[in-house]
């Protein structure tokens, strides 16, 4: 399942704290910044996630880091 709108946004900002954080790059990439390469990342499918629950807005999902 490929995630979209909020859930993408949501998913690539984990996976730019995890970079910014020391997390290796999973492809290849020009790019210095955290961002471009984590919305990357989630568009082409490469970011392994899990979904908690409904995401509810102002309630954080079950697993504070579902990005693994």
């Amino acid at each position: 399942r490929t995630p979209l709108g909020r859930e993408m946004r949501e998913l690539a900002a984990k996976r730019a704290r995890q970079l910014q954080g020391g997390a290796r790059p999973v492809l290849p990439t020009s790019s210095k910044k955290p961002t471009v390469i984590a919305v990357e990342e989630v568009r082409r499918g490469l970011v392994k996630y899990t979904l908690t629950g409904p995401l509810v807005h102002g309630q954080p999902p079950a697993d504070p880091d579902p990005v693994r």
